[in-house]
């Protein structure tokens, strides 16, 4: 077993981010422990501490990146001014051999982390299925409609060409100057970053004008509320950094059709300003705290990576419907067409040990029940008496017999095992 699998009390709290990010600004007002466990330090760790990585995660990176090369590529040749070479890129761009190259790159990545399941990873995330995922992208946004306005858009109304530029970092200067960008151009993958507040952002896509800018981002998943707040975000960022304000923002979705979020205005973006200052603050006084709070929600949890190290998940009654308490053991049906995935924690004092698990007993004497666990070989200790607890994550509960429970595994299904010491340091104090 390897030795990650072992539950860790931090040794050292997480260092500051020197700028935010949306999606640090988010996971930390979702649930401040929830970031401070995930960024802080192991003994017997190097790095952050992994995160398990989902055939559909991987897949939205995978698709994600292909969408970046095909919309750089795409400015580039909308640039040139060339009405064929613009109408026939789409046909001319190597779509399969960049999502292949793709997925090996972040497939190699997922090798380095303990926590991933290459073979459900390969078996899961097929080149055809990023492919398809992709096409529903690229017909709702660059279909015919689409490509006759960038054909319109290549030039100006004086027929000025334009300007292409490749992935760039702006970073807002150190006196009031705003940082020069050109117009028109078509700009993908913009990097921004600000000191006051200290935030950073990528752009997926800007389109400057001199009548107004859009701002462009790709989404692969479902639409969140979340999306708009970052789109708002980023338009702040751009304006703070170009001094340029947005006469469109844009949300690309292969689920539906393009969500138009209209222009901002001066008043809009110096509103998000402030609000952008209230949100940073609160979230480095949240995570800057000896004991940051936790949030605790089933929808929330049940998708938190780092749950095995929070105490209070495994006690608190909001979290019981994502848990296999005494109560939904007793009640649980066995069947198996539609077995229930929840985390089970259980007290090792008493359990009788197998030479490939354990069986374990929960609940009181007239409804006490048997638990029968073999453990996968990456989640089996060399002793089992070493240990006091052991998490399962993300396990079903079968008949056995008459009288017992088996623990039945998936690809997202993870043990961690904690002794006495690492139990009482987990809650960050430090």
């Amino acid at each position: 077993m390897d030795t990650f699998y072992q539950i860790l009390s931090p040794s050292q709290a997480p260092r500051l981010p020197s700028h935010y990010s949306h999606t640090s600004l988010v996971q930390i007002e979702n649930c401040p422990r929830r970031w401070w466990l995930s960024h802080s330090e192991y003994h017997g760790w190097n790095g952050r501490y992994p995160e398990p990585v989902s055939p559909a995660a991987m897949l939205g990176s995978i698709v994600h990146a292909t969408l970046e090369r095909f919309s750089s590529d795409y400015a580039r040749v909308i640039s040139t001014g060339d009405e064929k070479a613009i109408q026939e890129f789409r046909k001319q761009f190597p779509l399969r051999a960049t999502v292949h190259a793709e997925r090996q790159t972040f497939l190699q990545r997922a090798k380095t982390n303990v926590r991933t399941d290459l073979v459900a990873l390969e078996a899961n995330v097929s080149v055809d299925a990023c492919i398809s995922l992709f096409k529903d992208l690229i017909r709702r946004n660059f279909g015919p409609a689409a490509i006759e306005s960038l054909l319109t858009a290549a030039r100006t109304s004086n027929g000025q060409r334009r300007t292409w530029l490749p992935s760039a970092s702006l970073t807002q200067a150190e006196s009031s100057a705003k940082v020069q960008v050109p117009c028109p151009a078509l700009l993908p993958e913009i990097d921004l970053k600000i000191d006051a507040p200290p935030l950073r952002g990528t752009i997926d896509l800007a389109v400057t004008e001199p009548e107004g800018d859009t701002l462009v981002e790709y989404k692969t998943g479902e639409p969140k509320p979340e999306h708009e707040e970052q789109s708002l975000l980023y338009a702040f960022l751009w304006w703070t950094v170009t001094g340029r304000l947005a006469r469109e923002r844009q949300l690309i979705y292969a689920s539906q059709e393009t969500v138009k979020l209209g222009p901002v205005t001066h008043e809009l973006v110096e509103q998000e300003a402030r609000r952008a200052t209230e949100r940073v603050n609160r979230a480095r006084n949240e995570i800057e705290s000896p004991s940051p709070r936790v949030h605790l929600d089933s929808e929330g949890c049940r998708l938190c990576p780092v749950r095995q190290l929070c105490s209070p998940y495994w006690r608190a009654r909001e979290t019981e419907a994502t848990r296999w308490t005494e109560a939904s053991v007793r009640a649980a049906d066995g069947d198996r067409e539609s077995i229930k995935w929840r985390d089970l924690e259980i007290a090792l004092q008493d359990v009788e040990q197998l030479p490939e698990g354990f069986i374990a007993h929960i609940g009181a004497d007239q409804s006490r029940k048997r638990i029968l666990c073999k453990l996968p070989a990456r989640f089996r200790p060399a002793s089992i008496r070493s240990y006091a607890i052991v998490r399962l994550l993300n396990v079903g509960l079968v008949p056995e017999g008459t009288d017992a429970l088996r623990i039945v595994w998936s690809s997202l299904s993870e043990a961690f095992w904690g002794d006495t010491s690492s139990l009482d340091t987990l809650d960050p104090k430090l």
